[in-house]
């Protein structure tokens, strides 16, 4: 983890760096361009006026790019201020872990976060560097002598003579002048270096409440509607023996944490809620479409009900097969694979009737979900039809040189291609009944068995109150 942890403090620290880079000439260059491009093209006239309209946009563009720059380093600084060198260094989880709650608290209390960034109180000033007020001055000094060649130049770079100007170069240099004069003051007004002035300080202190307010949250309950949680049927319970097997006998089990056989599950939905809001406002819908949606559960078992028996199928499928393709892959790849952009290890069924698989009753049961009780399903945006199990993690990537991450994605590949085989060989159906879904309470994802509370869909107990109550840490 210290080894994980310092690489991560590298990285940050050269993107600060990279930031930085460029950040004065870049200016400079694009009105070097622009001389040089007059002279190269010989440019003149309409092509000329183009040509000075376009670098006085690409400036503007330019310093607004700057100051987004300024903003992501004065992120960066807070976050390695107080995760990595100060108050809650014991609290470190990881960059990615810590800027999606960045990300949600941001998104959820927008008017508080203005108000830190707008704040006189986080100081001291001009904490991001005092080098773009001279960065600022240097773009809008360009865009004005842009503008000025635009307005009062001819095609030749002569001074206009106002007298002569035919009507249509009267509107052609009052659409510049207005242009221009729109460009410049937007610029001055969104980017000026108040803007930034305490970006350091009002992010760090972002960060610290983003920490307090949600901090709390990292072991909040969630729910997830499973199935075969802890009881499978004996196909699936021998072929998921038997990719574990495969797994640990292969040069790749030194980088696999395999989950429990209990704990391994087919996701139906998730029932995730939004942390930081006591209503149990649905995560996906909110990550996907930004609007704040209250889960309704009254509906929840009957809608389940009525879609199940369903049958799921579970290899079978040659590389010749291609029905249907899965998140754009032929289902004979799909079936089984090593995610190393995830860290995860698949195993994916279908749902047909009577091997016909244009039947797509998961995807159906997940979009009525949605509809009716406003749980949306994390991949909805693929029409995503999979049963979706995973059987273990990849773990200490990070202890390994990129030459030995290269050769153990050889062996992966190796691996999948067996697995693959055995599962084309030797398919198997499982019919989902409702007896074996249940949705399950957990602080971890991936349902340790220990940490993890299940409710049969079944039970006469089981209704709407009793899933709001899930969300209650214990």
């Amino acid at each position: 983890m210290n080894d994980l942890k310092s690489s991560e403090y590298k990285i940050l620290r050269d993107e600060i760096q990279f930031n930085r880079k460029f950040i004065f000439e870049r200016a400079l260059i694009l009105a070097g361009g622009l001389l040089a491009a007059k002279a190269f093209f010989k440019a003149e006239g309409l092509f000329l006026d183009l040509l000075m309209v376009m670098i006085l946009f690409l400036l503007f563009f330019n310093l607004w790019f700057t100051i987004n720059r300024l903003r992501t380093n004065g992120r960066i600084i807070g976050y390695l201020r107080l995760f990595h060198e100060g108050e809650f260094k014991e609290r470190w989880e990881g960059w990615e872990n810590s800027l999606n709650k960045y990300r949600i608290w941001n998104a959820v209390n927008k008017t508080k976060s203005r108000e830190i960034r707008e704040s006189k109180t986080y100081t001291p000033k001009f904490d991001s560097g005092t080098f773009y007020s001279q960065i600022f001055l240097v773009h809008i000094l360009i865009m004005i002598m842009v503008s000025f060649a635009l307005i009062v130049l001819d095609g030749n770079s002569n001074l206009v003579n106002i007298h002569s100007l035919s009507n249509s170069s009267w509107v052609l240099k009052t659409s510049y002048a207005f242009v221009c004069v729109v460009v410049i003051s937007y610029a001055i007004y969104t980017l000026k270096p108040t803007k930034i002035s305490n970006i350091i300080a009002a992010e760090t202190e972002i960060w610290k409440t983003v920490e307090n307010e949600m901090g709390k949250n990292l072991k909040t309950k969630q729910a997830t509607l499973v199935s075969f949680y802890k009881q499978k049927s004996n196909d699936l319970k021998r072929s998921i023996l038997e990719c574990l097997k495969n797994i640990e006998e292969s040069k790749l089990s030194k980088i696999v944490k395999p989950y429990n056989i209990e704990q391994i599950h087919g996701t139906i939905i998730g029932v995730e809620k939004l942390p930081g809001f006591k209503n149990p406002i649905n995560s996906n819908i909110w990550y996907d479409l930004e609007r704040k949606a209250q889960m309704e559960f009254s509906h929840l078992k009957e809608i389940v009900s009525d879609h199940f028996p369903m049958t799921i199928r579970f290899g079978g499928f040659d590389k010749s097969f291609r029905s249907f393709k899965s998140f754009g892959k032929i289902p004979y790849q799909r079936t089984f694979q090593i995610q190393w952009e995830t860290g995860k290890i698949i195993l994916v069924g279908w749902p047909h009737d009577n091997n016909d698989f244009s039947n797509k009753a998961l995807y159906e049961l997940r979009k009525e979900i949605e509809d009716k009780c406003k749980i949306r399903h994390k991949y909805a945006k693929y029409n995503d039809n999979d049963l979706f199990i995973v059987l273990g993690d990849l773990t200490d990537l990070e202890t390994f040189s990129s030459k030995e991450l290269k050769k153990l994605k050889k062996e992966s590949a190796d691996l999948e291609e067996v697995v693959r085989q055995y599962f084309s060989n030797n398919s198997f159906d499982v019919e989902i009944k409702l007896k074996d879904i249940c949705i399950a309470k957990y602080t971890c994802q991936a349902l340790p068995v220990e940490s993890t509370t299940t409710y049969s869909l079944i039970k006469e107990n089981f209704d709407s109150s009793l899933i709001k109550n899930l969300y209650l840490n214990d």
